[in-house]
């Protein structure tokens, strides 16, 4: 039991470093977004200072990212981008906050110089974005599970069907363990005991 427990905790951190790899690459290699018209949101992003106006807001997608934009109508005022970025739910995100093209508090990711021109976020997204990262880690979890444990469960499948010992490739005969290694062999489909 321990080992299990051992075992898929490995498993699921193996799955989060996987998950913050893709949001990443996302973030760096994904075309970036192209924003839709405006529209009216219902509030800023975070804390904004009071006298902001209202905002109205844009959204773009592309493969793993998502950027939303959201700006005080004209684009000398205040606005912020939300930054998203994974796959395949969006996992990390990163904030921009600009008051007439200057910032007023740090970009909270690492900055990102892009060495194809348009292409990528520009910032390796850090907040979690909570759902998305523990669906994500589960996912890649039993991704790499499967890819770590599916040859060997494939080749005991193949040596059972060709009346191998599991173990140690020995052929079965009518004893219910391998004569070989003594391992208890698994019942044959097909094989009737008298």
């Amino acid at each position: 039991m321990k080992r299990r427990l051992i075992t898929v905790a490995i498993l699921l951190l193996a799955g989060a470093v996987v998950n913050v790899v893709v949001a990443w690459g996302c973030a760096a290699w994904s075309p970036f977004p192209m924003r839709a018209g405006l529209s009216v949101a219902s509030q800023w992003p975070g804390q904004v200072p009071e006298t902001w106006p209202p905002p109205r807001e844009s959204v773009g997608s592309s493969f793993g990212t998502k950027v939303t934009h959201f700006t005080s109508g004209n684009w000398k005022g205040p606005h912020v981008q939300v930054f998203a970025a994974g796959w395949p739910l969006r996992a990390l995100s990163a904030m921009d906050r600009t008051v007439v093209g200057r910032y007023f508090r740090p970009r909270p990711g690492i900055p990102l110089v892009t060495l194809v021109k348009n292409r990528g976020l520009g910032v390796l997204p850090l907040r979690p974005i909570w759902p998305g990262l523990a669906i994500n880690t589960v996912f890649y979890a039993v991704v790499l599970c499967l890819l770590v444990s599916g040859p060997f469960v494939l080749r005991r499948f193949i040596r059972i069907r060709s009346g191998l010992c599991p173990k140690c490739t020995y052929p079965m005969g009518e004893s219910n363990v391998c004569t070989e290694c003594g391992r208890e062999l698994p019942k044959r489909a097909g094989v009737v005991a008298t």
